[in-house]
This record gives C-alpha cells, structure tokens and sequence, in this order.
C-alpha cells in the first residue's frame, strides 16, 4: 500500500438539512434541490474544489445526496436533528482521525451561490492569522449583519473545545462563539464586523431556507446571466 500524505485542506459539506419549509422543492433534503441545472451540494462542492484537497459531506444516514458533485466523501450524523455545530464536529472527527487535513473551509449545503472566492479568502485570512504560532482555531466572516458560522474557515485543533461545549447539552451557534472569543488568546475571528476586511460576494451567503428564498436564488441567477431553477 502506498503512503498518501495528508491534505493539506479540507472542504467540509453541512448536508443535513431536510428542507421541510421548501415544501414540495426538496422531496430528497437540500442538498438534492437543483438550481441552474445542477444540485446544490454540486454547486458548493464546486466552489470549493479549487481551493481544497479533499470535500467531506456530512449527512444524516436516510439522506439521498445526488451525484453530480464529484468524488465526494460522505461521513454520517451521528445526532440527526441536532443542529449543525453537532454536524460540524462530526465531520471534524473524520477529519482528525483520518489525518486529512490542517485547515478545513465549512459551507452549508443550501448556499448555492458560493463561489471560490470566498473558501480562498477565509483560508488566506486562517493563514494569516496563525503567522504567529497561536493564531485562532477559527476564522468568521461577517455578513448581513451577524457572524456567518457555516461560511467559514478553522483548524481541526477545535474540535475538543467542539465536543465539550456539545456534552454540556448546548447547540447554540453564537453560545459557542461567546466562548471561544473569551479564552486567552482568543480562539475565533469574526471578520468584517467592524467594516474594513470584508468577505467578497456577498450574495455567496444567500442561505436557502424558504419559498421566498427560491425566488432570491432565482433573481441571483438571473444577475448572473444564468439559467434560474
């Protein structure tokens, strides 16, 4: 058997999502939704894969993913319905005992409108951070008003601090982010928020959640000069 060096970065898919509000649109969960001809976990996939080694998609054991978004690997929820922090580190348990990787970009899989813009700018700014050796585990963009936790970039040297946030019983996004700004030195970048270094597309962060929000997409595309859904 030959040796495989590790990657050095890791694209990591949150693909849990049922999309009970989409009524009708997501039959399969989000990740099967098309849009512009292809499905969203193809969309996201593919927005990472220029700047990542590998993409690992975290989804929950009854989820149908679609295949057109490439040779993905798929890691199981163990905590269906428990939100996506409890996604996040199970993917990053993967990741850590697989040796993959040293920096991870995270995507939801109802952003379609990613692009490689944004996965490069975070890793570039998780790089930079570190230049000194005890740089944050985790790097947040600011967009539309409050901290886009699943558009963003980490280390996998966060997932103890994960587990044990998880097994106090709490799932709050923003919980967990109060506690990593308050350790010394603190542990997570929230960047944008005060103006200045800001993420670029911002219309990457359009989150799919509702009807109203297939009607965003649709006109988004329609900027773009791209086939709608």
């Amino acid at each position: 058997m030959t040796h495989q060096p590790p990657s050095r970065r890791a694209g990591l898919i949150l693909a849990g999502g049922r999309g009970r509000r989409l009524a009708g649109n997501a039959p399969q969960g989000k990740a099967g939704v098309t849009t512009a001809g292809r499905s969203f976990l193809s969309h996201v996939a593919t927005a990472l894969w220029p700047v990542v080694d590998e993409v690992v998609v975290v989804a929950t054991a009854d989820t149908v993913l679609p295949t057109d978004a490439g040779p993905v690997t798929v890691v199981h929820d163990t905590a269906p319905g428990a939100g996506p922090l409890a996604a996040l580190a199970d993917g990053l348990e993967w990741i850590v005992a697989a040796g993959r990787a040293e920096a991870v970009v995270v995507a939801a899989v109802d952003m379609p409108l990613l692009t490689a813009d944004l996965p490069r700018w975070l890793l570039a700014r998780l790089a930079a951070a570190d230049a000194g050796g005890e740089g944050p585990w985790w790097i947040v963009p600011w967009a539309d008003g409050h901290p886009q936790v699943l558009a963003s970039a980490l280390r996998p040297a966060l997932l103890p601090s994960l587990r044990a946030f998880l097994a106090t019983g709490r799932r709050d996004l923003r919980g967990y982010l109060g506690i990593l700004q308050g350790l010394v030195p603190p542990r997570v970048h929230v960047v944008g928020a005060a103006g200045g270094d800001v993420p670029p597309a911002p219309e990457a962060f359009l989150d799919v959640d509702e009807p109203a929000d297939l009607d965003r997409l649709a006109a988004a595309w329609r900027r773009r000069g791209a086939a709608g859904i």
